[in-house]
């Protein structure tokens, strides 16, 4: 046990040690910033590559956006005719109904005046 309590202690230290603040080395700011600055430079000079690409990406996009469009407005027809076709055959069923219903009654009237003497 104490063997182990000794190692801990020992990986204490040394991570106290090793996580421990201490200053920057000399010129270490200086450095960051010029490699920084050569990279932005190296960047600057590098000609694009295939900048017609991003012509053609925002085409795509576009034609991508109009597409979806034109379905959702084709589907939104689709939707509101069948909405019509729709009320158009309970509007039929409704006369239909009504028409049934009035042969009905005659047909009653019909064999209830028959029935009479």
């Amino acid at each position: 046990m104490a063997d182990f309590r000794n190692e801990l202690e020992e990986l204490e230290r040394e991570l106290r040690e090793g996580l421990a603040a201490r200053p920057a080395p000399d010129g270490f700011a200086e450095r960051v910033f010029a490699r920084v600055a050569s990279k932005e430079a190296r960047r600057e000079a590098r000609p694009a590559m295939f900048p017609h690409w991003r012509g053609a990406l925002a085409a795509v996009l576009i034609a991508a956006v109009l597409i979806a469009a034109g379905l959702w407005q084709r589907q939104r027809q689709r939707r509101i005719a069948g909405e019509h076709a729709r009320a158009q055959v309970f509007l039929a069923l409704r006369i239909t109904n009504s028409t049934l219903d009035a042969i009905l009654q005659q047909k009653i009237q019909h064999n209830t005046k028959e029935a009479q003497p």
